[in-house]
């Protein structure tokens, strides 16, 4: 346990306010100051501060006065603790004709984002919206909605009022008076924070000073967002300080999507409440401040004056003089040097004469806790020119480059119980956790990388060191989190090291400088070895770290011939990892040896190795010169724990690398697991890459030399390919390094061509990547493709690239000479995994990356990278109709069910309890590959897999598994993280689950306490998948776990673990009889309000390839299009592509989802090719469209109410009918643009639009430029979603009667009447609403 200081935020003293009260804010925390009368339940006199406790190291910055300029007051209060995630949010945007469609449609969606992502409700957070130009209109009120669905269904349906102008101080009137009352549901009368959102797009026309002021006075904090035309110092006056202003280049989706982080902080985190306040005399407009600077080596000369000028050009912003800002300085090193006191100079010109003078005071080490006492006890005090007697704020600015060698703690604290406001920055070497416990409070922390950097500071401090004030503070207790390790460095003293032995001895000085070393954090010891050892000093010989590094600097070499590594460890494990020589190895601290070698050994190292290894020693070793790599591996856990140093004079440059490893490695099992990999390297030995193939061999050599290979650590396979594939070996051909680079020593080129990667990649996955073959992908070993091409592919990669994806490999592509970088970063894993270099001698640029990637990442990393892949057209599956329908044939016996446990510390106590349950409820079921499939997943922070649906086929293997069940462990419970996991990666195909065949789907899900993340979307997404989803919880609100189950008699609650026995039948009996058509009634509508962007589109370019436009004509079509492609914003969330080409058949080329982004696109588009064909069919080519394109599983967005646009490109006239497919069009809200030459028909092209301002006609397709960007105007006119109703007659209802006469006889034929039924259907759907007054008549007719 060490002392703290509790330190308060420093408020500003800029804001002002026009009466007694003022809003006091918090940031980041989690609960409201409500400050009772003066007096309250106290015995205290009103007048006496009462000190506020509060936890140090939260990283809040909590302004709790306001002062007014000049002189202001503060009084602190009696306090309670509220809850604070109750707020009254009102967004009053701008509905001025001026602003137009699309920017309004933008705001509205960026004001939906904004609610999107807060707690509605009637006892959370409420949301009011009024839109404004020269009048206010209120779309709804707070206590209109209950619900985040219905507020942001009603956000999404407001239209701009229209308007000339923007009365914003009118406005602003209207909310305070109109929106804040408690008649409108309003909470502000109980001490909720009013919040107000102000978008803008324009100046004022009226005054805005006083409505503003009213707003601050009445404790209404705005937050203003400005684009256009907004004039931004209005919005700052508007605004409860600049901060919160934001100004997004443009009303438009990108732009406002890029500040909804910085616009939801404030939303969330600001709470507030009114405030009495009492007078205490404070002067703002004086201030004391020392400057306590790094003299040491860490700056040194060559920088010094960085550090210099940064004071200077500091101190030349500030109003300096003896009776407003006084200045001091101190430098310090082993000691603290006054340079001037706060009353040694009356004139900033004297001051800054005396700094520019100023040279380095040098010194090795900081003894900063000194420093600290000294100006404490001789600056701040009245004969050292301090005015704290006066009330004037005092203020340190604490500037380090390194850490500090001595305690700083108690000294920290006095200076904040004598309220001294202290500011750190750091530079280079310093620690910043150091910084943040000096610093009044870890916000007024700045840290520099380089010394250059601080030109830029002054600027950056300037307000906060002339505003801020400090509050009372008061002691409080608190655990120190400082990392306990013993490390023992055992260096290499022999022969091997004359000369150079100066700079190993600064490098283990550095180490020892940058750590913190003390009895309660961080023990060294320090060896010599050669023929035998000579301890320097072990863990508990030297308790200072001043002395310590004293010791080291006084090392001399041991001297010696040869090296017994093997003694040498020996004696380390028997004299040093011990308990009388200080060691906490008994203690279960972590035990860590940085050993230096620059030979080989004279002795074996094996078995004492291996004795470290399994006393849990950690050894890291540094090879230089002689020493044998092989020898190395021996001694460590793996080749990482290996670093090299090419040459002892710059070992130095290794040291960060050094420190942050012994910082940062956290020790466990999962560490040694993550060594086993399954790499396959698969290599183009086609044609084109017979000269560069030995280059090309050399690449892998070099990697595997790299990777720790062996039978239970790394795999590794080869194969090579061009038109065909050729296996030189698989992953379990070779368990040895040596034979593998012999393996490939003797591998020639194949020869072959075209190159066929798909082919290659199919091949991996069904002829490598299997347990015949060696693979341990089921065992959840990591598995890498390592491809190396030179050529473009032939076939296509990209489903082969998924598949492989999807099933858990991690492709890496390597290209160089005609590869194509696109193509490579659709196979590799994330696009950052493709790399592509000029030349095959290029390719040892490379292999550092690959090698280190493979031989880091671990399977966490790899599932924490894991991208989303797309969904591809797949077989039909053997049953129709949807989940289980009717026509579908199953097994009722199918079912898939996955238990998703909580293994955190919570459930650690009975977690026996939880795997007996499972092993009973398994033993309920009829378990089998064909039957009931079983899955385990644990969760903490994130989740685990245990084992898969496919990976067990009995009932007792599947209780053996259980069996070896342990906790996870970890110390939250990221419940939403857990779901979303599994409903993207467990109930899919590749892991087992027969979800695609109808198969019920359940998941069984156990947790001990609330989630630390959001469930409510993750629960949503289970269910979107179609999956049945059964809690059992304790010290869980059964309402969460409502929101979670598939409904509410599948909640199940539990005080302990060990009443689980009770719920056996209750969970058997739904997994054994629900089907999974009652699943999906019981799921029903899950779908939640569209998040629809202003700017996404799907379009449909629909291309005449008939005889009538004939080769040169598809050409100038074909350009056409990649013109205006190259001008949309292609992606997944924005505008999908899709393209068919017709004539007297149709051709799909690619659809709306088949592309992920504009440049794969744009290459499709280019493989157009002209097919031919007559006669020309556009009614045929129309409903295919209509049918097989603007549907969900072709990527439309149609029921998303995403727009949706044809363009129709034609070449002559239509030898079918185009009015029915056009009405189906129509009437389905997508919007079609047509454009036609040569021997087109403009009456139908104008037909098939329904508007003649969207067909656009030219007598050649060589003209198709001159009509582009009117065209492309046309297309980019705002279109309303297409479920959106036609504004109503003014009286509010439609009339009419109508007749439908349909063809009843044998033309249609039976099976195209239905079709016929349904276009009368989706007629009258289109056009009638409730309360409509529309007659309908349906007559058939035939030849009778």
């Amino acid at each position: 346990m060490v002392q703290g200081i509790q330190k308060k935020a420093p408020p500003p003293t800029h804001c002002k306010t026009s009466s007694r009260e003022h809003v006091v804010f918090q940031g980041l925390n989690k609960h409201l100051i409500k400050n009772k009368q003066p007096g309250a339940l106290t015995k205290e006199p009103a007048h006496q501060p009462k000190k506020m406790r509060k936890h140090r190291h939260l990283p809040f910055v909590a302004i709790f006065c306001l002062i007014l300029s000049g002189y202001h007051v503060t009084q602190a209060q009696q306090q309670e603790i509220v809850e604070v995630n109750r707020k009254d949010i009102v967004f009053l945007i701008d509905g001025t004709a001026a602003l137009g469609n699309a920017p309004f449609n933008a705001i509205r969606d960026f004001c939906a984002k904004i609610i999107n992502r807060l707690e509605i409700g009637p006892d959370l957070i409420q949301v009011a919206v009024a839109q404004y130009a020269d009048t206010v209109k209120p779309e709804f009120n707070f206590n209109t909605f209950q619900t985040k669905r219905d507020v942001i269904s009603s956000v999404r349906k407001i239209k701009p009022i229209g308007g000339p102008a923007l009365d914003t101080g009118t406005a602003l009137r209207y909310v305070k008076n109109n929106l804040f009352t408690s008649a409108v549901g309003s909470r502000t009368s109980e001490g909720v924070l009013p919040m107000l959102v102000l978008i803008t797009g324009g100046k004022s026309r009226d005054d805005v000073t006083q409505p503003a002021l009213e707003l601050k006075s009445s404790g209404i904090v705005v937050l203003a967002v400005g684009a256009r035309n907004a004039d931004r110092a209005e919005l700052e006056q508007i605004a409860y300080e600049p901060s919160l202003v934001f100004t997004p280049t443009e009303f438009r989706t990108v732009a406002l999507t890029a500040i909804l982080p910085d616009v939801i902080t404030p939303i969330r985190t600001l709470s507030g409440t009114i405030v009495e306040t009492t007078p205490i005399e404070v002067l703002v407009n004086k201030r004391d401040i020392i400057f306590l600077l790094d003299g040491s080596a860490n700056v040194g000369n060559a920088n010094f004056p960085y550090v210099r000028d940064f004071v200077v050009n500091l101190v030349n912003a500030l109003d300096v003089g003896i009776d407003d800002i006084r200045i001091g300085l101190v430098q310090f090193s082993e000691n603290p040097k006054t340079e001037f006191f706060l009353n040694s100079f009356l004139t900033k010109a004297d001051v800054l004469a005396h700094l520019r003078q100023l040279r380095l005071q040098g010194g090795s080490v900081l003894n900063t806790g000194s420093a600290l006492d000294f100006v404490l006890a001789n600056h701040f005090t009245e004969t050292g020119g301090s005015r704290i007697a006066e009330n004037v704020p005092q203020v340190l600015v604490f500037l380090a480059a390194g850490p500090s060698v001595d305690s700083f703690q108690q000294a920290a604290n006095a200076l904040a119980r004598a309220g001294v406001l202290t500011f750190c920055i750091g530079v280079r070497n310093a620690d910043l956790a150091e910084l943040q416990q000096i610093a009044f409070n870890p916000q007024i922390v700045y840290f520099k990388d380089a010394f250059s950097d601080l030109g830029d500071l002054p600027q950056e401090l300037i307000r906060p060191l002339t505003t801020y004030v400090s509050g009372e503070v008061e002691e409080v207790i608190i655990t120190s989190a400082e990392k306990k390790i013993d490390i023992l460095f055992l260096f290499d003293g022999s022969s091997n090291l004359v000369g150079q032995f100066p700079a190993v001895r600064d490098f283990l000085h550095q180490i020892i400088s940058d750590l913190n070393v003390g009895p309660d954090a961080i023990r060294v010891a320090v060896a010599q070895f050669s023929d035998n050892v000579q301890v320097e000093f072990n863990f508990q010989d030297i308790p200072s770290k001043q002395e310590i590094l004293q010791k080291v600097k006084r090392m001399r070499i041991k001297g010696g011939r040869t090296l017994n590594i093997g003694a040498t460890l020996d004696y380390a494990m028997k004299n040093l990892f011990v308990r009388r020589a200080g060691s906490r190895i008994e203690e279960g601290v972590s035990q860590f040896l940085v050993l230096l070698v620059a030979g080989r050994s004279s002795d074996s190292v094996a078995e004492t190795a291996d004795a470290l290894k399994q006393a849990g020693v950690v050894t890291f070793v540094i090879k230089a010169k002689t020493a044998d790599r092989v020898e190395l591996e021996r001694i460590v856990y793996g080749p990482q724990f290996i670093l090299n140093a090419d040459t002892l004079s710059r070992i130095g440059d290794i040291q960060p690398e050094i420190v942050n490893l012994l910082k940062t490695i956290q020790l466990g099992q999962p560490a040694v697991d993550d060594v086993k990999k399954d790499v396959v390297f698969l290599i183009d030995g086609s044609d084109s890459t017979r000269r560069s193939f030995p280059e090309v061999k050399s690449f892998i050599q070099r990697m595997i030399e790299n990777l720790d290979v062996g039978p239970d650590k790394v795999r590794v396979a080869l194969a090579q390919y061009s038109n065909t594939v050729n296996l030189e070996f698989p992953l379990n051909e070779y368990s040895d390094k040596t034979d593998v680079i012999r393996a490939i020593q003797r591998v020639s080129a194949m020869g072959g061509y075209p190159v066929n990667t798909g082919a290659a990649l199919n091949y991996l996955l069904r002829n490598v990547l299997t347990s015949q073959a060696g693979s341990r992908m089921q065992d959840g070993v990591p598995q890498f493709i390592i491809l190396l091409t030179a050529e473009r592919s032939r076939d296509d990669i990209r489903r082969p690239a998924i598949d492989l994806k999807t099933r858990g490999a991690v492709p890496f592509g390597i290209g160089f000479g005609n590869a194509d970088i696109t193509e490579l970063r659709t196979i590799s894993f994330v696009p950052d995994f493709a790399v592509l270099v000029s030349g095959v001698n290029e390719l040892s640029t490379v292999q550092q990356l690959i090698s280190e990637r493979v031989t880091r990442l671990s399977r966490a990393e790899l599932e924490a990278l894991a991208p989303e892949l797309p969904l591809l057209p797949s077989p039909a599956p053997p049953t129709t109709g949807q989940c289980g329908g009717p026509g579908v044939t199953k097994e009722m016996g199918k079912k898939d069910v996955v238990f998703l446990l909580d293994g955190s510390q919570f459930a650690a106590a009975e977690f026996p309890a939880i795997r007996e349950f499972i092993e009973r409820v398994v033993n309920g079921l009829n378990v089998g590959s064909d039957n009931t499939r079983v899955a385990v997943i644990q969760f903490s922070e994130d989740p685990r897999v245990e084992f898969l649906l496919n990976a067990h086929s009995t009932k007792d293997e599947v209780q053996a598994a259980i069996r070896r069940l342990r906790p996870k462990g970890g110390r939250q419970v990221n419940l939403g993280y857990a779901l979303e996991y599994v409903s993207k990666n467990i109930f899919t195909r590749p892991s087992g689950s027969r979800i695609e065949e109808g198969a019920p789907q359940f998941l069984i899900l156990l947790f001990s306490r609330p989630s630390d993340d959001t469930v409510e979307d993750s629960a949503l997404q289970v269910k979107q998948v179609g999956v049945a989803p059964l809690t059992i919880a304790k010290n869980v609100d059964p309402e969460e776990m409502v929101k979670i189950a598939l409904s509410p008699e599948y909640v199940f609650q539990v005080s302990t673990y060990q009443d689980l026995p009770s719920l056996e039948q209750k969970l058997i009996a739904p997994i054994t009889t629900l089907t999974t058509e009652q699943i999906q009634r019981l799921i029903g509508d899950t779908s939640r309000p569209p998040d629809i962007d202003s700017e996404a589109k799907d379009i449909v370019f629909l291309i005449d390839s008939s005889n009538n436009v004939r080769e040169n004509g598809l050409a100038h079509i074909r350009d056409f299009i990649i013109r205006i492609v190259q001008q949309l914003d292609v992606r997944p969330s924005k505008v999908r592509i899709g393209v068919v080409q017709f004539s007297n058949d149709v051709f799909s080329e690619f659809f709306l989802k088949t592309y992920q982004n504009k440049d794969t696109v744009l290459q499709a588009i280019r493989r157009l090719r002209f097919r031919g064909g007559a006669p020309l069919n556009v009614g045929k080519a129309l409903d295919f469209v209509m049918k097989n394109h603007f549907v969900k599983s072709a990527g439309s967005r149609r029921e998303e109410q995403v727009p949706q646009h044809l363009v129709l490109l034609l070449g002559g006239s239509s030898q079918d009918d185009v009015r029915r497919p056009s009405a189906v069009l129509l009437a389905s809200g997508i919007k079609s643009l047509g454009v036609g030459a040569r021997n087109v028909d403009s009456a139908e092209l104008q037909s098939i639009t329904r508007d003649p301002r969207t067909a656009f006609v030219v007598r050649e397709f060589t003209e198709l430029p001159t009509i582009e960007k009117r065209f492309f105007a046309s297309f980019e006119a705002p279109q309303e979603p297409p479920v959106e109703p036609t504004e109503p007659p003014i009286d509010g209802k439609k009339q009419g009667d109508i007749v439908f006469l349909l063809d009843g006889s044998i033309n249609f034929g039976k099976d195209n009447f239905q079709e016929v039924v349904d276009f009368v259907y989706g007629i009258i759907d289109a056009i009638y609403e409730e309360g409509d007054s529309i007659k309908v008549g349906v007559a058939q007719y035939n030849s009778m």
